[in-house]
């Protein structure tokens, strides 16, 4: 669960250590110990591989199914927020995420999904509709928004 909930990176040996990889390799002997592996599945029972195969992809597809949904209704009620853009900031600008301070300003009450309020106001000037309720200009024209 740590590296789910904190998404950490793990060093491969720790992996290998933690029995979520079989095995570690440097890259120049990568093609080797795939070929070790092809060979072993060679001697296999072909009918068995099949099934194994079948029955992976049976588990993958469960899972994905019973997801799908929710994760879906997730990142689009989610995906326009700060947090997401913060997180490609971050990775444009070659830094770390700045979370610590999108938590305070959830504390103090600011909707993630919307920072500067539910988009609420209209201009009298242009006609655009939908501004942010924080807007004191209009973001189309420029105008002072009346609140």
């Amino acid at each position: 669960a740590q590296v789910v909930m904190t998404s950490d990176e793990i060093p491969a040996r720790q992996a290998l250590e933690w029995g979520i990889v079989n095995d570690v390799v440097p890259y120049e002997r990568l093609d080797g110990k795939i070929k070790e592996y092809i060979d072993r599945m060679l001697d296999l029972s072909p009918t068995s591989l099949h099934y194994f195969k079948v029955h992976l992809n049976w588990w993958r597809d469960l899972v994905w199914r019973l997801t799908w949904e929710h994760a879906k209704e997730f990142f689009s009620l989610n995906i326009g927020g700060i947090e997401p853009a913060e997180g490609l900031h971050a990775f444009k600008e070659k830094r770390r995420r700045r979370y610590r301070e999108i938590r305070g300003d959830i504390g103090r009450g600011v909707d993630p999904r919307y920072p500067h309020g539910p988009y609420m106001l209209s201009c009298n000037g242009c006609g655009a509709k939908y501004l942010p309720l924080a807007s004191s200009y209009c973001l189309n024209c420029g105008k002072p928004i009346k609140g």
